[in-house]
């Protein structure tokens, strides 16, 4: 059973035994593509979901008619959003090196004091977020 599995996920990706993709028929095709978008979907939603939050953000802030406000909050929204991805990229990128190179202590002492940077970045725009007035309803009369 196990030697099935694994012959299934090698046959994609040797040239020696296989014809290339274009050759393949149809019915393959769709498999491996499905397989494919299977995958990588929830990448794809994971980078598009900030950019639903901003639009989100316009939506929302649009019925106070102030551009000065829309723009700080989403100049301040890409600034976090770009540091905190990069982050995470970091992260993602050293806990998954030490994971391949079987280090598994490494990828614990990566992954914790990763959620620590990532903790301490994240408290002060906890804050810096809920003194914004618009957050917190003091720009209310």
């Amino acid at each position: 059973m196990s030697q099935n599995v694994e012959k299934e996920q090698l046959e994609y990706f040797t040239q020696t035994d296989h014809p290339p993709f274009w050759e393949l028929p149809n019915p393959k095709k769709f498999r491996i593509g499905w397989k494919i978008l299977k995958n990588s979907l929830p990448l794809i939603l994971t980078f598009e979901a900030p950019m639903i939050t901003g639009i989100t953000n316009v939506y929302f802030l649009r019925q106070y008619n102030s551009e000065t406000l829309i723009g700080g909050l989403e100049w301040s929204h890409i600034f976090l959003l770009s540091v905190s991805m990069s982050l995470h990229q970091s992260l993602n990128i050293l806990v998954s090196t030490a994971f391949g190179s079987k280090d598994y202590s490494l990828c614990s002492t990566y992954l914790q004091r990763g959620l620590i940077i990532l903790l301490a970045f994240y408290i002060p725009c906890f804050f810096v977020l809920f003194n914004f007035p618009v957050l917190n309803g003091s720009h209310r009369n």
